[in-house]
C-alpha cells in the first residue's frame, strides 16, 4: 500500500486590514518570516522523503524499524502487519483505519496519534504511550497493553477482548493492576 497525500505548501497570509497604501508599502517581508517559510519547507519535504523511505523499505521485506520517527506522518489506511516499530515516535501521526496485526509497538510514543477504526489485533503494546491518543472504533482484541499509558485517550467503540490489561493507566488515570 502506499500513503496518498496531497503536496504541501507553504502559504503566508498577510492582513493588510486598517494600513493605507503607502504604510504597506513599509512592510516588506521580514528575514524570519522568509526563513521560517523555507525551514518549514524543507521539514515537510523532509517527512515526506522519510515516509517514502519507509514504504520502499517495508514493501522490499523490511519489517525492522526500531526507534523510527514518524510523528506528523499521514499513514492512514496503511498495511504495516508485522512490523517491528519497538520505541518508535508517532506522535501526532494519523493511522486511521490502519492495519497493524501482530505489530510491535512496545515502548513506542503514540501521543496525540489517530488510531480511529485501526487494526492492532494480537499487537505488542506493552508500555506504549497513548496519551490522548484517538483509539476510537481500533480493534486491540488480543493485544498486550500491559503497563500501556492511555491516559485522556478515546477509547469510544474499541475492542479491547481478551487483551492483557495489567498495569494500564485508563483513560481517566486509574491503574488497572
Amino acid at each position: 500500500n502506499s500513503v496518498n497525500s496531497p503536496i504541501l505548501e507553504p502559504v503566508a497570509f498577510l492582513s493588510t486590514d486598517g494600513l493605507a497604501e503607502d504604510e504597506l508599502a513599509e512592510k516588506p517581508f521580514s528575514s524570519s518570516f522568509v526563513t521560517s517559510v523555507v525551514e518549514d519547507t524543507d521539514f515537510i519535504i523532509g517527512r515526506r522523503k522519510l515516509v517514502e523511505s519507509f514504504l520502499a523499505q517495508y514493501a522490499a521485506g523490511e519489517r525492522e524499524f526500531i526507534k523510527i520517527d514518524l510523528s506528523e506522518t499521514d499513514l492512514s489506511g496503511i498495511n504495516l502487519t508485522l512490523a517491528d516499530l519497538q520505541d518508535a515516535l508517532l506522535i501526532w501521526a494519523n493511522l486511521q483505519d490502519a492495519s497493524l496485526y501482530h505489530v510491535n509497538l512496545s515502548g513506542a510514543k503514540l501521543r496525540h496519534a489517530n488510531l480511529n477504526g485501526a487494526k492492532l489485533r494480537s499487537a505488542n503494546l506493552q508500555g506504549t504511550d497513548f496519551l490522548n491518543a484517538d483509539l476510537s472504533h481500533a480493534d486491540l482484541s488480543w493485544s498486550n497493553l500491559r503497563g500501556a499509558n492511555l491516559t485522556g485517550a478515546n477509547l469510544a467503540d474499541a475492542n479491547l477482548k481478551n487483551a492483557i490489561l495489567e498495569n494500564v493507566i485508563m483513560p481517566d488515570g486509574t491503574l488497572l493492576d
